[in-house]
């Protein structure tokens, strides 16, 4: 018997309603992995997709709608921008970012060009949330809600001005 056969044999003893059991969980786990759960986590090891150019251009269009010049960093609205368009930041270690900016150099400085950041991001391209489900009609959420790591990052700097406000350049390179 070739390993075929074998393997339709096999596949012909399977009780559905096991098979059914193990989806069931397997879906729970998943529904589970939003940005917000401590599962979510994004393999740096993957193969990076592309955010499309038109996507691209109107995150940086939102982002310099806010303006160069804030009382704070605007880093929350900046989140903000890119979860509209299914994009998150993401720390070393490809969860998403959580931190703090430190620096308050003023513009102009030499301790000012050292005050930036890159963040790597992570994208979902909306076809690609679900997953077909070989065990019946009905599709899954992907994995970490469907996000894939980004060839494109996030840059901010920051220097702080003589009237106190800080001096913001950001956009999606």
């Amino acid at each position: 018997m070739n390993w075929y056969k074998k393997a339709q044999d096999n596949l012909n003893e399977y009780d559905p309603t096991t098979i059914n059991k193990h989806m069931d969980e397997f879906m729970s786990t998943q529904q589970q992995n939003s940005t917000d759960s401590d599962n979510f986590a994004i393999d740096l090891r993957s193969k990076p997709i592309a955010i499309k150019p038109a996507i691209r251009k109107a995150m940086n269009s939102k982002i310099h709608d806010l303006g160069n010049y804030h009382v704070e960093i605007p880093l929350q609205q900046i989140f903000d921008i890119l979860a509209e368009f299914n994009t998150i930041a993401l720390q070393e270690d490809g969860k998403p970012w959580s931190g703090m900016l430190i620096g308050g150099a003023e513009c102009g400085s030499d301790k000012a060009r050292d005050q930036y950041a890159n963040f790597q991001l992570a994208h979902k391209p909306s076809d690609d949330v679900y997953m077909y489900n070989p065990f019946g009609d009905d599709s899954f959420k992907m994995p970490n809600g469907g996000y894939k790591l980004a060839k494109q990052g996030l840059l901010l700097t920051w220097c702080k001005m003589s009237s106190g406000k800080y001096e913001i350049v950001s956009y999606v390179n």
